[in-house]
């Protein structure tokens, strides 16, 4: 239990470089959450990136992509169209 000097001098010595020489350290950036790299990416908050990837997730689901076709339909009949089936026959 010993802080940085001698956290360094013990990283000196597993690495066989002599006590007295010089290092430096390198600061790397704290990582990024999932949210917050595809925030970055996007450009959007990091909760909306939540909220899209959850969506999409959701959209994937066969039962969501049914009701979503049959709200589909639903609207095109109110619309005055005439809808012989929700989804297309081949």
């Amino acid at each position: 239990m010993g802080g940085l000097t001698e956290a360094v001098a013990k990283a000196k010595a597993l690495a066989k470089i002599p006590a007295g020489e010089s290092v430096r350290f390198k600061h790397f950036p704290k990582s990024k959450s999932p949210w917050e790299a595809l925030s970055e990416m996007f450009g959007v908050q990091s909760e909306a990136a939540q909220a899209l990837v959850m969506l999409g997730g959701v959209m994937a689901d066969p039962q969501a992509q049914a009701v979503m076709r049959r709200i589909e339909g639903e609207r095109m009949r109110s619309e005055g169209a005439v809808v012989l089936a929700d989804q297309p026959m081949f």
